[in-house]
């Protein structure tokens, strides 16, 4: 084994390997619970690999291995040269391996964005002429430089996830560890990020290991691994390890939409995929193409002769004999309906307002002039992209905001007043999009 001079040196052109490495959380309590059992892995350097499983299989355990955080209780961990057996080994294996959590909020510190950027090579050392150009180069590069000023708990989701990645760049590693880090971000915000991450991986040649359950981001991977009770159980590319469709059902675990599309399809007219033929976007839509060509072609197949594969590409919506409403017709609908049968209003929202900092420069308008009625019974939904002011607008419901200006009734019980706030919280319940910041045991 290199000592810890001759493993710096080796930082750059070698890779991460684990041997045999196990773990387990509480040892000897009740509660005691094995996370990994002999796990064996290899990542290549600037390599992207994808770690899959499902929840509670011991991929974040994986990622905490890997860059230090916790030590193996059993095996080998062999990161760039360095085996983490002392002190100056582990402070260098962390300070080369950016951990990016599910949660942003557990990783920024600073007060404005630039402080956040600033606190990890200024801890490093890095002298202020070059620490300021660090912090600079690093917002920039994630497209938040003109926000440097501003305090990180106005960003959105997807905002906070880029300032984390500014704040690992800026220290410059070798490694990038996604822990689930887009699983709480709209679609739109998810194909930015990882596309971030891309272009990061190929202009600064980093290693990242994508921890995650997002079948889509595993397709970007040079390589898979799929944890399933604390072990590998598969790996190999993603067109190998996609193709095992059925293992990865059994093991709580999804395919790509459109493997999955084809796979029925081809299930359907007994014409089975060739290897590969469907790992693409474009192949699946071929292999779909050919094989439903194939079927309605057939003097056997009678089922969908009224309508021919070209006929179908010409119907547009709503042309079909079963009457189609779009999501907006259908919702006034039912609300029209609420009303006329006098359901009982239990949310009132009029006029809601909401300004994030009013007094700053850097204030951030996230309601403007909302109104609502929510009646009992209703399953109301609330979509709309990261930023776009839905968990502001929940936290209005229980006072955990005061509506400013605006008014927000439950139950009758106006939010504004401090006397009516105990007696809503007691009927009204607020899930949060991280549950660590309601558990207190």
């Amino acid at each position: 084994m290199k000592t810890f001079s001759e493993g710096i040196t080796a930082l750059y052109n070698e890779g991460i390997s684990l041997r045999g490495v196990c773990y387990t959380y509480d040892i000897g309590l009740p509660q005691e619970t094995l996370a990994l059992a002999d796990i064996d892995l290899d990542i290549n350097a600037g390599q992207h690999i994808a770690v899959l499983g499902h929840n509670g299989s011991g991929k974040s355990t994986l990622a905490h291995i890997i860059n230090a955080l916790l030590l193996p209780q059993k095996g080998k961990v062999i990161f760039f040269g360095c085996e983490p057996s002392d002190e100056k080994s582990i402070w260098e294996i962390r300070r080369r391996s950016g951990l990016v959590l599910q949660n942003p909020d557990n990783q920024i510190i600073g007060t404005t964005l630039e402080e956040d950027v600033a606190f990890g090579p200024e801890n490093l050392g890095v002298p202020l002429p070059e620490l300021r150009q660090r912090v600079d180069t690093s917002l920039e590069k994630v497209g938040l430089l003109d926000l440097a000023l501003r305090p990180p708990h106005t960003l959105s989701g997807g905002q906070k996830q880029k300032l984390a990645i500014a704040g690992i760049l800026a220290m410059e590693p070798i490694c990038l560890i996604l822990d689930e880090a887009t699983s709480m971000l709209d679609p739109a915000t998810r194909a930015d990020f990882m596309r971030l991450v891309m272009q990061l991986g190929e202009e600064k040649s980093l290693t990242v290991v994508n921890i995650t359950h997002n079948m889509e981001e595993a397709l970007l991977a040079d390589y898979i691994y799929v944890v399933y009770d604390s072990i590998i159980a598969l790996h190999g590319t993603p067109a190998d390890v996609f193709e095992q469709s059925d293992k990865l059902r059994q093991m709580g675990l999804d395919v790509p939409v459109h493997i999955e599309i084809a796979q029925q399809i081809a299930d359907h007219t007994s014409m089975p995929l060739t290897k590969n033929e469907a790992f693409s976007c474009s192949g699946a839509a071929q292999a779909v193409h050919k094989r439903l060509n194939t079927f309605y072609a057939s003097s056997d197949n009678t089922f969908f002769t009224s309508q021919s594969p070209s006929s179908l590409k010409d119907t547009k919506a709503g042309a079909t004999d079963a009457p189609r409403h779009s999501p907006s017709t259908n919702g006034t609908d039912q609300r029209s309906c609420n009303i006329a049968s006098k359901q009982k209003v239990l949310v009132e929202v009029k006029g809601l307002s909401y300004t994030y900092n009013p007094d700053l420069e850097q204030s951030v308008k996230a309601l403007s002039d909302l109104s609502i009625d929510i009646y009992e019974g209703e399953l109301l939904g609330l979509a709309g992209h990261s930023g776009s002011g839905k968990s502001t607008f929940v936290q209005h419901l229980n006072g955990l905001i005061r509506p400013e200006p605006g008014v927000v009734s439950v139950m009758g019980l106006d939010v504004h007043e401090k006397k009516n706030i105990r007696k809503v919280r007691e009927h009204l319940g607020l899930l949060f999009q991280y549950p660590e910041q309601q558990i207190f045991e």
